[in-house]
Parts: structure tokens; sequence; C-alpha cells
């Protein structure tokens, strides 16, 4: 298993996976990458230069990054090559009027692992550890990952079952009165905070460090209001000094 970051897809000449996996598109690294236009096509690359008998793992509920498949799929069309098998995850059955290969069914995720490939149960989302919004996404897309490069449906299930999260993201540290505190400190750039607030209705939100993204820091974490009844977020330090964000509405 290889994490093939934007740097280094940008300067690959060739990087054909058996099974690539594109999670999500959002400005970012824009103070390595020249544009937001260079960014997206460091990304792109996972796919580049698959062929036949690859898959091209997409998130269906990222327009960026399902664009981009539908694109790699066109493409090998045009020009009469025989391109990877694409397939598609996300929490809805369907996006954009396709189907979506692995998703949520109710209270459990679903794949097309029946025996004659149709969906079936992965596992209950009971069984995940937490299950956010955003966890369920990514135990999807494990999945698919694992299963499509030959992974056993017991495997995967242990895996997904067994898995506690990754410290700082998101991670519980404490309680105290029916507040909770969490620590998402491993969330380096807005979109990725943007993820864990879908899953809280009240959140107060402490944000702060380096801004990689250029301008859109703030407006992203701006976003944020939206994502619960209550948000105060206060970014500090790093290279933006000291500056109030959002609101504090009974909070």
């Amino acid at each position: 298993v290889v994490e093939a970051s934007s740097f280094r897809l940008a300067h690959s000449r060739r990087f054909a996976p058996r099974v690539g996996l594109w999670l999500n598109f959002a400005p970012d690294h824009l103070d390595v990458h020249r544009s937001l236009n260079d960014y997206h096509r460091a990304k792109a690359r996972v796919w580049a230069d698959q062929g036949v008998g690859d898959v091209a793992v997409v998130n269906a509920e990222d327009p960026v990054v399902d664009a981009a498949g539908v694109e790699r799929a066109a493409l090998a069309r045009d020009l009469g090559i025989d391109g990877p098998d694409v397939v598609r995850f996300g929490l809805a059955p369907s996006v954009a009027g396709r189907p979506v290969e692995f998703h949520q069914d109710g209270d459990a995720l679903v794949g097309p692992i029946g025996p004659n490939g149709e969906p079936a149960v992965l596992l209950r989302v009971e069984d995940l550890h937490r299950a956010l919004p955003h966890d369920r996404s990514n135990a999807l897309a494990a999945a698919a990952t694992a299963l499509c490069g030959g992974a056993s449906i017991d495997g995967v299930r242990a895996a997904l079952t067994d898995f506690r999260g990754l410290a700082h993201r998101v991670e519980l540290v404490g309680e105290s009165a029916g507040v909770r505190w969490f620590d998402d400190s491993k969330a380096t750039a807005p979109h990725a905070t943007l993820a864990a607030l879908r899953g809280f209705d009240s959140v107060v939100l402490v944000a702060g460090g380096y801004c990689g993204v250029a301008h859109t820091d703030g407006q992203q974490i701006n976003r944020a209001e939206a994502r619960a009844d209550r948000n105060h977020a206060v970014r500090h330090g790093g290279d933006g000094g000291r500056r109030r964000v959002g609101r504090a509405d009974g909070a």
C-alpha cells in the first residue's frame, strides 16, 4: 500500500497502481503547487497510467473527483484503448443518476459482494468504533480498495471492526458536565475540519496554525457556521496572527 501524495505524483513519470483510490479534492498545498489546476493535475496522476485490469476507486460524492473518474473513462474510449474499471463509493446508492457500488443502505454498509455481484452487507454501521459521516465514507473507500485489490470479505470486515481511529483525528480526550472534548489537530486543512464538523450538531471550534491554502482558509472555516447549530471558531498563531472567525451563539 502506497500513499501517493500530490508532491510525488506531480513529478512521477509513470505510476500505474493495480487499484488507485482518490478520496477527495479541496484547495490545499497551494504553498507548494503553483495553482489549483496544477494541484488537480497532480492528484489526477493517480489514474493517468492505469490500464486494462486496473481499478480506479472514485468518491462519487466529491464532484471534482467524480468528474475526473468520468473523464478518465471517456479518454480511454476516445483513444480506443482499454482503461481501468471505475468503482464508486459514497453514502448514497446513486449520485448524479449513476449507481454507487459501495454505499450505505439503512444501518449497513454494502458492496457488490454477493454471489453474482449483487449488493450485500459488508458490515453494520454499529460495528464501527465511530460512525461519523466521514468514518462511514472512509470505511466504504477502504473496503472498495481492499476488495478490488484481492482482499477477502472476512478480512475487510475484521479490519473495519477492529479499527479504533487515529490519534489526534476526532479523538475523544475528555468529557465534563455533558460536554465532550475532541482533539482533531491531525486535520491540517480546512476541508478536513469541515468533514469532522458534519458529524456534530453543536460545536465550539478552536482552530489555528500555518496557512498552506493561500487565501481560502478563512473562507472555508467560515463555512463551518453552516455545519452546526452553535459554532465559535478561533484562529490564532501560525502565519495569520490571532483572528476570530464565526460566532458564539449560545456557546
